[in-house]
């Protein structure tokens, strides 16, 4: 008999679960964690994780909420058939207590040193606003404009710089190198060739000390017009990532293409992040195979997730999280966990929504942005009377210029996370 342990403080409750087949598409990105399953020949299993009485193996305290998910199968080391007593217990801990979200806590950043620089250089006959700061070189129409013409992390991509001077020695311009396999070169001019000197030593430095730090993935230079992404290391995601912070995903599948032609968005898949009291990441999702789980970021990197994915995007909610959006975030992370996935017509017709409709009903299913949508609205983020089905992924990306209902309340840049 399988029993699920559910770490209670310093003791353990037992439960048993009941346990059904597992729908399965090897095609279908949302589905990776069933694929190295099927893979070990789990597909022989009549055995899985029954998801539709999974809200009954929820603990709730004043203090915490403990949430136990759909555990992996695993293959029998003396035969290939399911040995339902060698399940894989997961232990994920995805809990709230007062002292968090962590809103005020900050990326490290260096004290601004001599080799920063920002100002107006000219690129392609026009003016444009240039940053060097931190590791990066970023290159905008204007200082307020969120359209980035250029974004170059020395610490990602190996880089050069060069001033161009003609045959009296003037400095002509200077010229930016992102040494891919595709050579990229960008050109800048300024009237003062002090100037150019200036950036060029500035720039200079940024990409002489970031030489060691440099790991190349050559993947993330073949993502269209990658020199004009912001990216971001693993370290700084996990240290900046807070509860409702939202990761987006660009599948391989044909299915995850056709979803992102339908919907005019870059990406194809939504999930909502939460970070547990034990300070790990977890991304909290709808998904086709296993409807609303709850899996950590470590598993996500431990289970070959670039086999599903080109890449990940990580995109942060400013806004401050008081008691009572928390207490709401419980619930309803409680209620919606180990619900169904769908995605219908009935769903997409329907544009309102009652105000006071509960999002746990009896029944209640979700598709990936609807579900960030219903966490939304029970923070108070979104508008009540609008159905949590009439939004897609595309709109909380930048592209969507989602309208929070929070004073001051907004959604960051997006950011490529460089694993």
């Amino acid at each position: 008999m399988s029993c699920e342990l559910q770490k209670f403080r310093k003791g353990y409750i037992e439960k048993d679960i009941p346990m059904k087949q597992f729908d399965f598409d090897e095609n279908d990105s949302s589905s990776f964690f069933d694929y190295e399953d099927q893979q070990n020949g789990l597909e022989t299993a009549d055995q899985s994780i029954q998801l539709d009485n999974f809200n009954d193996y929820s603990i709730e305290t004043q203090e915490k909420i403990i949430f136990i998910y759909p555990p992996q199968l695993k293959k029998n080391n003396n035969t290939s058939v399911f040995n339902q007593r060698n399940v894989a217990q997961e232990q994920l801990q995805s809990t709230f207590i007062r002292s968090f979200p962590k809103t005020n806590k900050k990326l490290f950043k260096p004290l601004r040193c001599c080799f920063e620089r920002e100002g107006q250089l000219k690129y392609k006959k026009q003016d444009v606003y240039c940053q060097v700061e931190n590791k990066q070189f970023t290159v905008k129409n204007t200082k307020e404009s969120k359209e980035i013409i250029i974004c170059i992390r020395f610490d990602i991509f190996p880089s050069s710089v060069k001033i161009v001077y003609n045959p009296q020695g003037k400095a002509l311009f200077l010229r930016v190198q992102i040494l891919t396999p595709n050579l990229l070169e960008y050109d800048f001019y300024h009237q003062d060739s002090n100037e150019i000197q200036n950036w060029f030593k500035d720039l200079n430095y940024q990409i002489l000390v970031q030489l060691d730090q440099i790991n190349l993935k050559p993947e993330y230079s073949l993502i269209d017009n990658f020199q004009k992404k912001v990216f971001i290391t693993e370290q700084e995601f996990l240290s900046d990532a807070d509860s409702l912070d939202l990761v987006f995903f660009v599948g391989k599948s044909f299915g995850s293409k056709i979803t992102r032609v339908v919907s005019f968005s870059e990406y194809d898949h939504v999930a909502l992040i939460l970070r547990g009291a034990n300070d790990q990441i977890f991304f909290f999702e709808a998904g086709q195979n296993h409807g609303v789980s709850l899996y950590s970021w470590d598993k996500f990197k431990n289970y070959n997730w670039r086999d599903f994915y080109k890449f990940i995007v990580f995109r942060k909610l400013h806004c401050e999280r008081t008691n009572p959006m928390i207490d709401n975030l419980e619930k309803f992370v409680k209620s919606a966990a180990g619900k169904s996935y769908e995605l219908s017509l009935s769903k997409l017709f329907k544009k309102k929504s009652f105000v006071n409709q509960i999002e746990s009903e009896e029944g209640r299913t979700y598709f990936c942005s609807e579900l960030i949508a219903a966490a939304y609205k029970r923070m108070g983020l979104l508008p009540k009377d609008i159905s949590s089905a009439q939004y897609w992924p595309r709109n909380f990306t930048e592209q969507g210029q989602i309208n929070l209902q929070i004073e001051n309340s907004y959604l960051s840049e997006e950011k490529i996370i460089y694993i």
